[in-house]
This record gives C-alpha cells, sequence and structure tokens, in this order.
C-alpha cells in the first residue's frame, strides 16, 4: 500500500475495509445531535499541524504514552514515527519509507510496553516493528496473509502488563497474541456479529491485568476478552446517545482501568468503567480548540490525561481531569492494630497493579501487599511504625489521597 495514496484519500481508503460508515451524509446527520462535553474534563492544550517538518503530521493515526510520559504518534503520510514530550515538545523521530528494518509504508498504530519497547503495526507492509524507546531497531515480525502470525490490515496493537502483544485486523476479522519477541502464541474471532465475533476489528487495547478490549468499527461496539480470548462483555451501537458510537476508532485504558472510545461520526470521547457502564463524554464537534472534527486515536498518561489525535486537524488535543487520578480512601479496617497486623483499605483510584503506588501509615512506607487492585488494598502495618494514632494514605502517580485515621496498638 503507497502511503501516499492513503493521505490522499483520507477517509475512503482510511474505512474501506469497513464500508462507508465514515461517509459524509452520516457524519454531518451525526454531527448535531453529539454529546455536550462533560465539565469535568477541560481542554489543556494541543500540539503539531500540517505539514511534513518535525512536530508536524500527515494524517496522524496512531498515539501512545509510554511510562516516562513521552508520546508516541505514527505519521503514515511521511512514514515515521515521532516523539514528544508529555507536553508537547518535539524531541526525536526514526523511519522512513520502505520496507525492513525501521522502514515503513503505512505505520498506522503504535503501543509501548512496560519494558520500554515500542511496537508499531505497519499496515502496508503487514508487519510488527520492535524498537526500544529511543527508535533503536530491534526485531520485526509478520507477513501479509491469513495464517497465524501473518497480518492483512492490523489496524489495532496493544500491550498488556506482562509485555503479551495483541494485534486487530480488519480483513481477518480476530485478535493475535504475541510474546514480547513476537512468538505467536494464539488468537481468537471469526466474522460475525455475536459476542467474541467481529465485522471490522479496528483497534484493540489491553489493561494492566491482562484484559483486552476490542473496538469493532463497523459493529460500533466494544467487547471485552480475557488475555487468552474468553469474551467478558460488550457494549455500544450506532447511534447519538450516550454509549453509542459511529464510526469508533480510537480506543485506550487508563491506569484503573476506564476505556475511552473516540469516534469520528459523533466527534468526542466517551469514557467507561471497564465492565462498559457510561461516565463521561469529552469535547464536541467543531474547529475550535476542544473540539474535533476527526477524532481518531487517543491514549492517557500515566497522569490520566487524555490525548486525542484529530486526522482531519492533524493536530493532538490533551485534556485534563483534575480529579481524575486523585485516590480516594472510603475505610479503612479495622481502625486499629498492632504492627504487621493485616488491613484492608477500600477506595478508587488506586491502580489496577501495585507497583506505580504504594501506602504509608504515618511516614513509614508500607512493603507488604497481600493484593492490590483499583478499589482495594490489603497490606501489612508497617514494622517501624509508630505507635499511637498515626494519618493512612495511599499515593499513586495520580496524586495523594486525603488521609484516615488508625491507632497502631502494642
Amino acid at each position: 500500500m503507497d502511503a501516499r495514496a492513503l493521505i490522499d484519500s483520507r477517509p475512503r481508503l482510511a474505512l474501506a475495509t469497513a464500508t462507508t460508515l465514515l461517509s459524509l451524509a452520516l457524519f454531518a446527520v451525526l454531527l448535531a445531535f453529539a454529546a455536550p462535553a462533560d465539565a469535568a474534563y477541560t481542554y489543556s492544550f494541543k500540539f503539531g499541524a500540517p505539514g511534513a517538518g518535525d512536530g508536524q503530521f500527515t494524517y496522524p493515526s496512531g498515539l501512545a504514552i509510554g511510562q516516562d510520559g513521552r508520546v508516541y504518534v505514527t505519521d503514515p503520510g511521511n512514514p515515521r514515527v515521532q516523539v514528544f514530550a508529555a507536553d508537547g515538545t518535539y524531541l526525536s523521530k526514526w523511519g522512513a519509507g520502505g520496507s525492513g528494518p525501521s522502514l515503513f509504508s503505512a505505520p498506522w498504530a503504535v503501543a509501548t510496553a512496560p519494558d520500554g519497547s515500542v511496537y508499531v503495526s505497519d499496515i502496508g507492509n503487514n508487519y510488527v516493528e520492535q524498537f526500544d524507546a529511543a527508535g533503536a531497531y530491534l526485531r520485526m515480525w509478520g507477513s501479509p496473509g491469513a495464517g497465524a502470525g501473518q497480518f492483512s490490515s492490523a489496524y489495532g496493537i496493544s500491550v498488556d502488563g506482562a509485555g503479551s502483544v495483541y494485534t486487530a485486523e480488519i480483513a481477518n476479522p480476530r485478535v493475535q497474541r504475541f510474546s514480547s519477541t513476537g512468538s505467536f502464541l494464539s488468537l481468537w474471532g471469526s466474522m460475525g456479529d455475536e459476542n467474541g465475533q467481529f465485522n471490522a476489528p479496528w483497534a484493540c487495547a489491553a489493561d494492566a491485568l491482562g484484559n483486552v478490549y476490542v473496538l469493532d468499527i463497523a459493529l460500533a461496539r466494544v467487547q471485552k476478552f480475557s488475555s487468552t480470548g474468553a469474551f467478558i462483555v460488550g457494549w455500544g451501537g450506532q447511534g447519538p446517545a450516550p454509549a453509542q458510537f459511529s464510526s469508533p476508532m480510537g480506543l485506550a485504558v487508563d491506569p484503573d482501568g476506564n476505556v475511552y472510545v473516540a469516534d469520528v461520526g459523533n466527534n468526542r470521547v466517551q469514557k467507561f468503567t471497564s465492565s462498559g457502564v457510561w461516565v463521561t463524554s469529552i469535547g464536541a464537534p467543531g474547529p475550535g480548540d476542544g473540539q474535533f472534527e476527526a477524532a481518531g486515536a487517543l491514549a492517557v498518561d500515566p497522569s490520566y490525561r487524555v490525548y486525542v489525535a484529530d486526522f482531519a486537524k492533524d493536530a493532538i488535543q490533551v485534556f485534563t481531569d483534575p480529579t481524575a487520578g486523585l485516590p480516594v480512601i472510603a475505610t479503612v479496617t479495622p481502625t486499629s492494630g498492632k504492627r504487621k497486623a493485616k488491613v484492608t483499605i477500600t477506595g478508587a483510584v488506586f491502580g489496577q497493579v501495585r507497583g506505580a503506588g504504594y501506602v504509608k501509615f504515618g511516614s513509614k512506607k508500607v512493603t507488604s501487599y497481600t493484593s492490590w487492585s483499583s478499589t482495594s488494598i490489603v497490606c501489612k502495618v508497617p514494622k517501624t511504625a509508630a505507635y499511637g494514632k498515626v494519618k493512612v494514605r495511599v499515593v499513586t502517580p495520580g496524586g495523594t489521597s486525603s488521609a484516615k485515621r488508625f491507632t497502631i496498638t502494642r
């Protein structure tokens, strides 16, 4: 596939294998009914402009954010990957047109791994390339076809917390799972509209626990699977109402497992819980800041900022909810106990897995955890914590919770 031809016929070719969902007639009708922006999320800033220079884009199609906050953007019109700081400052780029190591035909989707690796799915060459965080080539795998480990228009790519790589393909309606080094592990999916089936799987996103979300642009729905492909839940449908979609193209998961979907037809981003319960909408149709003309790829950074690529504006817009990443403690049970006693902390926004955050009893950090989820932490009172009343707090990259009282007894 020639990348320039791809860009020059944007709406038609980008959705060619997903029928004509992005037709101008549907687009115009649904814009009038798009849900309003939610007040909790505010527009913060944008970066990028049309062009081929550093920091410019021609159809930014993929977004991913590393653990250090660096933003990776695939730019198929200028076949390359560009790297930005969290504030949108241009840092570097790599790639050129062609076929082979560090070369791209149409680099569409990008994903980052816990070890810093960057994976790029090239829908023109039908392969995946792996790079380190600085853009040094590591390896590649895949070839055109329908066999295991082959690809036909893999528009989606994602990496879970264990480093497994997932791809979603339009022409082969399925998801494939690979090791971090490209070894084929499994696949699932077939053509259809039943649970576990796909019509045009456009994007995928994996969370820290290994759940995999797949966005079907033709069926306008999201499906959630286990890491091995067991269907868990699905939601969506065609329309402009909350929890409905029109030509959904962007999918992302935040550190707490919330799911974000961007759809071009409604030009908004919708936020859901991990089980598909609608939470809020972000953005609105229009040419101004905080508005979308073609909301496509999106990503959420470790600080819960939402980055949205608009391929009509050739720019990235960033939205912030000041309360989105702030952990909240509801209860500490029991309310008193000895050193090394087991304590259960309930609340919200703790993060899905232990690692990025921690618990403090007074000035002492907890070192022993029995379990950790976004809503519950089971841990032990530090053996060196001071006796008497202390303040218990949960600390995450999103901030520090308010304190709850706990009494440490002898």
